[in-house]
C-alpha cells in the first residue's frame, strides 16, 4: 500500500491545476481545467468538484493508475503522514544503532571477563 497526495497548485479565476504525487514528489496524474474553465473529470461525473479526492481515487483505481490498496489524501494530510513515517523511520534507525552499540558493548565485556 502506498500513500499519494492530491496537491492543488492553482485554483483561481476559472483556472484549476492539481496533481497526484507520490512521497518522492513524482507526479502520477494531473487534473486541469481547459480554456473554458471546465474540468473533464467533473463533466464526466468522476469527481463532484475539483477537491473531490474520493471520486478522483475511484477513477484512478478504475483506470489502473492506483491500486485499491493505495491511499489518496489531500496534500496536507499526505505530507503529515509522510513526515510522521519519516520520523518513525529515523527513530527506528537510532534505536537500531543504539541497540547494536549495546550488543557490541556486552560482547566486548563478556570477552574481556573471560
Amino acid at each position: 500500500m502506498a500513500t499519494y497526495g492530491y496537491f492543488v497548485n492553482l485554483d483561481e479565476r476559472g483556472e484549476f491545476y492539481a496533481d497526484v504525487r507520490s512521497e518522492d514528489s513524482k507526479t502520477l496524474y494531473e487534473v486541469r481545467s481547459d480554456e473554458d474553465g471546465e474540468i473533464w473529470q467533473i463533466e464526466f461525473g468522476f469527481m463532484a468538484d475539483p477537491h473531490d479526492v474520493s471520486g478522483l481515487f475511484e477513477m484512478l483505481v478504475q483506470n489502473g493508475v492506483l491500486s485499491k490498496d493505495d491511499e489518496l489524501l489531500p496534500a496536507n494530510e499526505a505530507e503529515a503522514m509522510w513526515e510522521q513515517a519519516a520520523d518513525n523511520d529515523e527513530a527506528e534507525g537510532e534505536h537500531d544503532v543504539l541497540g547494536h552499540d549495546a550488543q557490541l558493548h556486552r560482547q566486548a565485556s563478556q570477552q574481556h571477563s573471560m
